[in-house]
């Protein structure tokens, strides 16, 4: 019990000094869910890592972004950046006289991004709210923008 109390302490001090945290991972919530790592590079630059769900399958999406400091307060940054995706997927569209047909394929493309983050001073939970519009230029070529995403993670130094 000893040796978990003394854990838990180191961890928790760990994680004080809240925003200049060097990567944090969580959740992505944008209709469906993810997983999100963000590793900062400086106090300005970050990559981030989205894996998600995609039509029976996954998209993977890496994205450079540019961080500064918003609203005039301690915990508050917001960011803009690019990216790309790949994803693949496997389909079943059902069983008819006229069809019975299966769909998979995979698909490339651009990605933006922005958003605002906070993170916490008193515990060590980061959250942010950000805009993703995609461009796929291979199999269903397009631009859409329609995903708005959550995440919530836990930051470490």
């Amino acid at each position: 019990m000893k040796n978990l109390t003394i854990a838990a302490l180191l961890m928790l001090i760990s994680f004080s000094g809240f925003s200049q945290y060097k990567t944090a991972v969580g959740i992505r919530f944008n209709g469906g869910y993810g997983l999100s790592i963000k590793h900062n590079k400086n106090s300005k630059i970050a990559l981030e890592g989205i894996i998600s769900g995609y039509r029976n399958g996954v998209n993977a999406a890496l994205l450079y972004e540019v961080h500064d400091r918003a609203l005039s307060t301690p915990g508050f940054r917001w960011y803009y950046g690019a990216g790309g995706h790949i994803g693949v997927w496997d389909e079943y569209h059902g069983r008819g006289w006229w069809y019975d047909e299966t769909r998979n394929g995979f698909t490339v493309g651009v990605d933006g991004i922005l958003g605002i983050e906070y993170t916490f001073t008193e515990i060590p939970f980061n959250m942010s709210l950000d805009w993703k519009p995609v461009f796929n230029i291979v199999r269903n070529p397009g631009v859409f923008v329609g995903d708005v995403g959550l995440t919530l993670r836990l930051p470490f130094k």
